[in-house]
């Protein structure tokens, strides 16, 4: 079986249901997979819990938060873990790969740049010099829309990977303290908001406890 069609069967589906059910526990009102937000939140704990799993060989369900925590400190060590192991497992990380493999994805998805002058959802674009032609099938190319068409809360104003905006977020402050693995009786609680220093920049965040 090829790393990508196991990927997509076992741990890999493991990793994002445990970081689904991680963020719907925390967020207000449960995970929006229409919130780029919480997509962000949820794709990188799903990449932790994954690239652990590769460099261990532990199951999925059976890594400590604690070891998910540390590397979430801040999205340097997101960076070395993932691309340490992950290539190594097969996954071909570069932008120029094939499409197919939803690990790999998942990682360029939270490491590409996003045009925040781009168009909204509901957008209307006129095209201007080439009218559409029905019997040819022709018809304009559309612009991406901002955020890929989803709500954005944090740094929306700014081009910043989701990696960077989002990493130290789900760690700092309000989980640092913790000593033990939240588990299934955790129930959900909104952290303080904090502030992160990140390659420079400072930002306001909400910050919030794992519960899976």
């Amino acid at each position: 079986m090829s790393s990508r069609k196991a990927a997509d069967a076992g741990p890999w589906a493991e990793a994002v249901r445990r970081s689904t059910a991680a963020t719907t526990a925390a967020r207000p009102g449960g995970m929006d997979e229409n919130c780029w937000d919480d997509v962000a939140m949820r794709n990188i704990i799903a990449i932790v819990l994954y690239a652990l799993h590769m460099r261990d060989g532990q199951p999925v369900e059976s890594i400590a938060w604690n070891a998910v925590l540390w590397q979430l400190r801040d999205d340097r060590r997101v960076d070395v873990l993932v691309n340490r192991v992950l290539p190594g497992a097969g996954h071909d990380l570069a932008r120029t790969a094939a499409p197919g493999d939803p690990v790999a994805e998942t990682w360029r998805w939270l490491t590409r740049t996003w045009d925040p002058n781009a168009p909204t959802r509901g957008f209307s674009t006129v095209f201007l010099g080439q009218p559409h032609r029905a019997e040819t099938g022709w018809v304009p190319d559309a612009p991406e829309l901002r955020w890929g068409g989803m709500s954005r809360g944090i740094g929306s104003g700014l081009p910043d990977p989701a990696l960077v905006r989002n990493s130290s977020g789900i760690s700092r402050p309000s989980l640092s303290h913790q000593r033990g693995a939240p588990g299934p009786g955790c129930g959900r609680r909104t952290g303080s908001l904090g502030v992160s220093e990140i390659a420079g920049k400072r930002y306001s965040l909400e910050t919030w406890r794992l519960a899976a």
